[in-house]
């Protein structure tokens, strides 16, 4: 009786270490699987020169002439224009952002959820630029612009005169 209670100890113990061997292994594995399916969303690289303003994907010029917006809500759709005076600060506040280039699946993106704020916004430039501002909950912002969508890094929400 005396050696079948050590033979089953030690059984006990040799499947306890191959257990628990093989359980960090596939943690590993499926650790970076998820890292090779696309990683974080932290992972996402900036796509242009934060230094050089011309290479934001947001853009304009100081030239531009009228920016309309429209925004859309659950409750429907409201379109404004924004004040001349205060077209060189929403310059001012767009190249101020930190864009994170994010993909996503079809039918997925940001935009389609429901309860979400967004904004489309439509500059009058010598170069026309058009893009689409959404408020997903608080500190969760995302731009959509020539057809690709960037989480704002930043968390810097809309200015308080865009209503």
């Amino acid at each position: 009786m005396k050696y079948r209670n050590i033979f089953l100890r030690k059984g006990l113990k040799q499947f306890l270490s191959i257990f628990l061997l093989t359980a960090s292994v596939f943690s590993l594995m499926l650790l970076q699987g998820c890292e090779a399916a696309g990683g974080s969303p932290d992972d996402a690289e900036v796509t242009y020169d934060e230094d050089d303003p011309e290479s934001s994907p947001l853009f304009f010029t100081t030239n531009a002439t009228a920016i309309k917006y429209t925004k859309n809500t659950d409750g429907g759709q409201i379109l404004q224009n924004l004040e001349n005076g205060k077209i060189s600060d929403f310059r001012d506040w767009t190249l101020s952002l930190t864009l994170k280039e994010e993909k996503f699946d079809d039918g997925k993106t940001p935009d389609k959820e429901s309860g979400v704020e967004s904004y489309l916004f439509k500059i009058s430039d010598k170069e026309p630029l058009e893009f689409t501002y959404v408020i997903k909950g608080i500190g969760q912002y995302y731009i959509k612009v020539d057809g690709k969508w960037y989480r704002v890094d930043n968390n810097k929400a809309l200015p308080n005169y865009i209503k």
